[in-house]
């Protein structure tokens, strides 16, 4: 259990921002064709999934972290590293719990 503790301090789960952390849109790098620059957007929807939540209790804080769909989020849009993060945690924490 210190072993997860130390990792959420030395990873900053604790420190993840909500909105970074369930973004469902990418700015894609600008195209030029015929000389006209292109802005896209990659977007991905999920209608229904599961949210993961993480709280946090000290004497001094409350703080819940969530993500809806990590995982399949984090497949389509690798790039947002708190995603990333998060996920490590709930593996960690899983496998924790069930050496319990």
């Amino acid at each position: 259990v210190r072993e997860l503790v130390h990792f959420m301090k030395d990873s900053g789960v604790l420190t993840l921002d909500q909105d970074s952390l369930n973004l469902h849109e990418v700015k894609l790098p600008d195209s030029v064709i015929n000389g006209e620059v292109l802005t896209r957007t990659s977007i991905m929807s999920i209608s229904d999934g599961v949210s993961y939540k993480i709280q946090v209790l000290t004497p001094q804080n409350h703080r819940i972290i969530s993500s809806y769909e990590p995982w399949k989020y984090f497949e389509a849009f690798p790039e947002i590293w708190q995603r990333k993060v998060f996920i490590e945690f709930l593996d960690r924490f899983h496998y924790t719990w069930k050496e319990l």
